[in-house]
């Protein structure tokens, strides 16, 4: 019962990861783990630090996740901010592929503080779509646990804005987890009727 409650759980953090601004998944594509970004940013409560060479990055244990090829980023550091959940556990990965806009996070930047990078001359508001491919490899041999999810959050009223990482489960683990909650389902409306 306890494994079909986590199971649950982890479908709803998956369903509500529509709230963030800027949306990352991590999944299992054949051979592949592919990260995925999305979104928009706001960055008026952000504060500007610098320039900085970047492209497609994980780090599963720090928790940064970056999309995109290498390219000069704006960093901004993250001021004021929550964050919640995490990835796995392994360190610095190499990614082999990326294309789209090059941005994302690093959990601890160069002056051990949050920061976000993003294209250079970046407006607030515009969308952002990026890809990085690490070829070869499976999520567990990357450190990282399926359907876990990190959430950021930083700034309040019209400047608050949040970012969310999640390791999308593969399928064949959906599939478990909906029997999983059905049993619970069955066994509670059994448990209900007596």
């Amino acid at each position: 019962m306890k494994k079909a409650m986590l199971a649950l759980g982890a479908i709803a953090a998956l369903a509500g990861s529509a709230q963030a601004a800027l949306l990352f998944s991590i999944t299992q594509t054949g051979p592949d783990v592919v990260i995925t970004g999305s979104g928009s940013l706001n960055l008026a409560s952000l504060e500007y630090i610098s320039l900085l060479l970047t492209g497609g990055a994980l780090e599963p244990s720090k928790p940064s996740v970056g999309v995109g090829p290498l390219a000069i980023e704006t960093k901004y550091f993250l001021n004021n901010f929550s964050a919640t959940g995490g990835l796995g556990n392994r360190g610095s990965i190499s990614v082999n592929r990326s294309s789209g806009d090059t941005f994302g996070f690093y959990a601890e930047g160069p002056y051990h503080s949050p920061l976000l990078f993003v294209p250079y001359q970046y407006p607030s508001g515009r969308a952002l779509s990026g890809t990085a491919t690490i070829t070869g490899k499976t999520l567990a041999d990357l450190g990282l646990t399926p359907g876990s999810t990190l959430t950021w959050s930083w700034s309040r009223g019209g400047n608050a804005d949040s970012l969310r990482v999640t390791v999308v489960p593969e399928p064949h683990q959906y599939a478990m987890a909906a029997g999983l909650g059905l049993v619970g389902i069955g066994l509670w409306r059994r448990h209900a009727r007596k």
